[in-house]
């Protein structure tokens, strides 16, 4: 009240700058504060503020209703805390006890909206918070089961089954299984159930069982591991054996064993070990023994002492495996984990890819099923991890591989939740694949000046062969073709860069052309009737003689253009019909069945035009942007070209005066370039090559051997009356079944493949290395997205001793 009355009484003047409209607002005629700008108002702030407090929300209610103000009266019921749909009563009905009344609330003044509301946030509900962490806890689980029973809540209560701690897969059973003595408890209480996997399971787990954590650790202890090692023997547990061999004491006095290494260090204990060497027959390793400076340059080797004892030691072992992990040494590594001979991986990898462009391609989605490895042993698994990040990572020279080029998008990949593989190791390993591709691709990419270097080079070798066959060779074809300039080189590269992938159905090939002219029947009329009236011309000319001369004339001229018209409509009918065979043949030749697909089908299918049912493919296109700069970029290079040929310079100045001219009769006798592009298909045949893969004594280690297949290129484009010509459009072609034919080649070839040969941190291994899978691969059609999936995946490791 103290503040309105002063409000009201000490007006403060208004300064001269401020706009008449604002003054008008902010006061009345007799100098009181207007009613939008008194806070204690209906609309003030002050009254707004005290419509959020309880009690007070309602006598302002009150007020609005006695001002008959509605709008404000709405507002404050809506805004009321303790209301139906107030701040404090969402409140109370997340508190036990008070959710109740609540309800009781809604239900006395039929709120059946809110009433809903409060019962499915009622805490001590069906779906209650204090419910679901009630199912949590050992015992309670069970009342609460019951309860959901009584109540009818089917759904609830096969949710409280499946987070029963001490159900099949409750977290109390589960670390039951590793703990000593309740595990056999916990392998009855399975069989009793007819729980068969988790009975597997658990016997997996038991802590002294073959693959036991107490087992393991028991394993690490000389002496005792002998033991365990015959224990396992007798059991018939041989690979468990095998992983047990690594520490016992035949194994560290063996020629390479821990042992042996640490004597041949010592003076005089070397000889002892030379003389070991000697007796046992292996006259090799006693000379090494008898050179103690030789055994202590060797000293840090991956197969030297401190490496052998490092991978002896527990905890130490982990040290000497990221040691051998970042020098390259990966037989090594794998050995301080497992202590085996060999390391066996299986399991199904499927790889989602998105080949949106080159520019943004990318692995989507890593899903890893059934994924095992033997020997078990701790750390395996994750260190299979690093060792494939720690691959993609850096380059056989153990330089770190190029990473994503900054004109890349960073992009959040999804990963597949699924058994196998954690989630951040998954998506660690995502993102190093991805890093690891699109730098091989920026390289390739950059390699593009490369290739045209070389494909010039082949052609120049070419033309000189071309050259020495005739006369008119040697004059009209030039010496050597230039190099491309730089602009026109990066061009190409951005062009192919940003080139969109797609796989849809091969339907848009070209249909036939019609010429834009008359029928053949209207237009010999046509040419009948001039030739007719040029006929009487001549005659009459030739009656009449000198008077008729200017009547002569014409008519031999109206012959002549006559003879004109028919000949330029033949030429259009033979570029026409030059064109729908060669567009015919095109896309019989890129989207045609194989032989066998073929046979299958109806024997009617005799004509050589395209396929009625158009297959799917994969279709690359180049980006409309980029076509200009090519078009232009081609055009500069042959008018250079043809200029370096002998009189070069009277062709190069003639070419854009014919190509301006052809381009105009295309324009006006073959297609509308206003309305339809001129459509051309190409078929590009590739013949069966073989490409190097991977360098052995500067030599290719293995090729590739890659079978004929044939692309198709489809070009669209615009003739102009003002004689340019715009290429609208370039799209490139393969079919699905080529596509499978080619991965299924390689998938053969990479089979038998030896694996040490492609990069020397594998030649550590010691015997080849085979990857055996099955392949498939699936669209999802009208996308870029590829499901590529490497079926019974299986891969042996064998590790040095």
């Amino acid at each position: 009240q103290v503040a309105m009355w002063l409000c009201c009484k000490l007006p403060t003047p208004l300064p001269s700058a401020v706009p008449v409209r604002k003054r008008e607002r902010a006061r009345v005629t007799d100098g009181s504060v207007a009613p939008a700008m008194n806070p204690f108002a209906a609309d003030g702030f002050m009254t707004k503020f005290g419509e959020l407090i309880p009690g007070v929300n309602d006598g302002i209610q009150a007020l609005h209703k006695r001002a008959g103000n509605e709008e404000a009266y709405q507002r404050a019921r809506k805004n009321n805390p303790v209301g139906a749909d107030g701040a404090l009563t969402r409140l109370g009905e997340h508190i036990p006890g008070v959710n109740n009344i609540v309800q009781e609330l809604h239900k006395n003044a039929g709120k059946q909206e809110q009433l809903q509301r409060a019962r499915k946030a009622d805490p001590i509900g069906a779906e209650g918070g204090i419910t679901k962490v009630g199912e949590h806890i050992p015992g309670v689980n069970n009342v609460i089961q019951e309860l959901h029973k009584n109540a009818g809540k089917g759904q609830a209560a096969a949710r409280a089954r499946l987070v029963d701690p001490l159900g099949c897969d409750g977290y109390v059973t589960t670390a039951a299984e590793y703990t000593l003595g309740v595990n056999k408890l916990v392998q009855v209480l399975h069989a009793k159930a007819n729980k068969g996997e988790h009975v597997q399971r658990a016997r997996e787990r038991n802590p002294v069982g073959a693959n036991g954590w107490i087992t393991q650790v028991g394993e690490r202890i000389p002496v005792l591991n002998d033991g365990i090692r015959a224990l396992h023997r007798n059991a018939g547990q041989f690979e468990a054996a095998e992983r047990a061999e690594g520490r016992t004491l035949q194994a560290l006095f063996s020629k390479d064993g821990a042992v042996t290494k640490l004597a041949e260090l010592i003076p005089g204990t070397n000889l002892l070990a030379a003389a070991m060497h000697e007796l046992h027959g292996n006259h090799e390793e006693a000379d090494r023994a008898i050179d103690l400076l030789r055994n202590w340059h060797h000293f840090g080797h991956p197969n030297g002492a401190l490496a052998k004892l490092a991978e002896l030691l527990p905890g130490v072992d982990i040290v000497a495996f990221a040691l051998h992990l970042n020098a390259g040494h990966y037989p090594h590594a794998l050995r301080a984990i497992t202590k085996t001979e060999r390391v066996i991986v299986d399991g199904s990898v499927t790889l989602v890819l998105c080949l949106r462009s080159l520019q943004v391609l990318e692995l989507k989605e890593l899903v890893i099923v059934n994924l095992s490895y033997h020997p078990k042993a701790f750390s395996l698994g994750s260190s299979l991890v690093d060792l494939a990040m720690n691959f993609l990572d850096m380059d056989k020279n153990g330089h770190q591989r190029r990473r994503m080029n900054r004109r890349r998008k960073d992009l959040a990949l999804p990963t597949h939740e699924d058994s196998g593989m954690k989630r951040e190791a998954k998506e660690k390993l995502v993102k190093s694949i991805n890093d690891c591709v699109a730098g091989q691709i920026d390289k390739q990419i950059d390699n593009v000046k490369d290739h045209i270097a070389k494909a010039v080079k082949d052609a120049n070798e070419r033309l000189q062969q071309k050259r020495a066959l005739h006369w008119s060779f040697a004059r009209g074809l030039p010496e050597k073709l230039p190099d491309p300039d730089e602009t026109f080189v990066r061009s190409v590269q951005d062009a192919l860069e940003r080139m969109t992938f797609r796989h849809e159905k091969l339907d848009f090939f070209p249909d036939k052309l019609m010429p834009r002219i008359l029928p053949d029947d209207a237009l010999s009329r046509k040419v009948s009737k001039y030739a007719g009236r040029t006929s009487l011309t001549c005659l009459a000319g030739c009656a009449l003689l000198v008077p008729s001369l200017k009547a002569l004339t014409v008519g031999c001229a109206a012959g002549v253009v006559s003879a004109g018209a028919y000949a330029w409509h033949e030429a259009a009918g033979f570029v026409v019909a030059r064109l729908n065979r060669q567009n015919s043949e095109a896309t019989e030749a890129t989207v045609a069945p194989t032989e066998a697909t073929a046979s299958s089908a109806s024997s009617s299918s005799s004509s050589s035009g395209p396929v009625a049912s158009a297959p799917a493919g994969l279709v690359a296109e180049l980006q409309l942007s980029d076509l200009p700069t090519l078009e232009l970029g081609l055009c500069e290079y042959v008018l250079k070209c043809a200029a370096l040929s002998s009189g070069g310079s009277m062709l190069a100045g003639r070419l854009p005066y014919l190509s301006s001219t052809c381009r105009r009769w295309v324009e006006g006798w073959i297609v509308d370039g206003e309305s339809s592009p001129l459509p051309l298909a190409i078929s590009v045949p590739l013949p069966a090559q073989c490409i190097p893969i991977g360098v052995e004594h500067g030599e290719p280690a293995i090729y590739l051997e890659v079978p004929a297949y044939t692309l198709g290129l489809l070009l669209h484009c615009r003739p102009s009356s003002s004689g340019s010509c715009v290429l609208e459009r370039m799209r490139v072609v393969i079919t699905d079944e080529q596509l499978g034919r080619l991965a299924e080649c390689v998938r053969v070839q990479v089979q038998t493949w030896d694996l040490r040969k492609l990069d020397p941190r594998l030649s550590g291994f010691t015997q080849p290395i085979h990857l055996n899978f099955g392949l498939g691969m699936q669209w999802e059609y009208g996308s870029e997205t590829a499901r590529v999936e490497l079926s019974d995946l299986s891969l042996s490791l064998h590790l040095p001793r």
